[in-house]
C-alpha cells in the first residue's frame, strides 16, 4: 500500500481533470469511471507540461523516483482494491494492470539513473509480474525477465518469456523477441528444450499463417522506419546467437531443422 496520499498538486492538474474524475469513481463505484480515473491518474503523472509531476522518466533532471513510485503505487493500490471490493479475477482493460506494471518500471529507472528506491529489485519484478500476468501479451518480455533475472531466478525468468510469446497477437514480431529472450535468460540445463518449445510455437503461428507485417512503422528509439517483420528477422538471429553461444555442437544440431523450418516459413525483409 502507498505511504501517502496521490500528489494534491497532480490531481488539481485541469487539462485532464484527474480529481474530478476520481471522485466520480468514487460516488459510482463503476468499473468505466475507474478506467477514466486511472487514465487521468497515468497523464498527470508524466504530464511534460507539469512541473509537479514526478514520473518523467525519459528526462533523468525531472525524474523524482521516490515520488514517482508512490504516485504510481496509490494508483495501482485503486485497481486493487476495485477488484477486491468487485470480487473479480478477471482481466480488466489493459490499461489499468499496466497500473501494477508502471510501478515495477518506476523501480527499475530508479536503478537505471542510480537513484534506487527502497528494496528497487523486489518492487521492479514483483509489481511488474503481477501487471504482466493478467496482460501477458503487452510488454517486451527482456523487461520483467531482467528484473527477476537479478533476483536470481532464472527460471521464472524464462517461464515469463515464453508465457508471453504465446500469448502474443498475431501479425507481430514479439515472438520472435521472446525467443531471443527466453534462450538468454534459459538455464543451461534448460536450454534446448526451451529453444526447441519456442521455435515450435514460431512454426505454427507461421504455418498457420500468422505473419509479421512488413508495413513500416516509426522506431522511437532508433529514429528508423521498422516493421514487426524487422523486429522478427532481429528476434530470431538473436535467438541464433544465443544458442550457438550456449548449447554445444550435438545439441545445436538436434534444433537446427526447427530454426530452419521457421528460415524457410518467415517472409524474407
Amino acid at each position: 500500500m502507498p505511504d501517502a496520499p496521490y500528489p494534491e498538486g497532480l490531481l488539481a492538474h485541469s487539462e485532464h481533470r484527474a480529481g474530478d474524475a476520481l471522485k466520480k469513481y468514487r460516488a459510482s463505484g463503476d468499473g468505466y469511471d475507474l478506467y477514466a480515473a486511472t487514465r487521468a491518474l497515468r497523464v498527470a503523472e508524466r504530464n511534460v507540461m507539469s512541473t509537479e509531476a514526478p514520473c518523467l522518466v525519459s528526462d533523468p533532471v525531472r525524474f523524482k523516483p521516490d515520488a514517482c513510485f508512490q504516485a504510481r503505487r496509490w494508483t495501482a493500490s485503486l485497481v486493487g482494491q476495485h477488484m477486491l471490493r468487485s470480487g473479480s479475477s478477471e482481466p480488466m482493460h489493459f490499461s489499468l494492470h499496466d497500473a501494477w506494471w508502471d510501478v515495477g518500471n518506476a523501480a527499475r529507472h530508479s536503478l537505471v539513473e542510480r537513484m534506487p528506491i527502497e528494496n528497487a529489485d523486489e518492487n521492479w519484478a514483483v509489481w511488474m509480474y503481477l501487471g504482466w500476468a493478467f496482460a501477458p501479451q503487452r510488454h517486451a518480455s527482456t523487461y520483467l525477465s531482467s528484473g527477476l533475472t537479478r533476483l536470481g531466478l532464472p527460471r521464472h525468468a524464462t517461464f515469463h518469456a515464453l508465457r508471453a510469446q504465446v500469448a502474443r497477437v498475431e501479425a507481430t514480431g514479439d515472438p520472435y523477441q521472446d525467443l531471443r529472450t527466453a534462450t538468454m535468460r534459459a538455464p543451461r540445463t534448460w536450454l534446448s528444450d526451451v529453444a526447441a518449445f519456442s521455435l515450435r510455437n514460431l512454426i505454427e503461428r507461421l504455418e498457420s499463417g500468422d505473419l509479421p507485417s512488413a508495413t513500416p512503422f516509426r522506431n522511437v528509439k532508433a529514429g528508423q522506419p521498422e516493421s514487426q517483420l524487422d523486429k522478427a528477422w532481429q528476434g530470431l538471429l538473436r535467438g541464433r546467437i544465443q544458442l550457438i553461444a550456449r548449447l554445444d555442437r550435438e545439441e545445436l544440431d538436434t534444433r537446427e531443422p526447427l530454426y530452419t523450418r521457421v528460415l524457410e516459413l518467415l517472409p524474407p525483409l
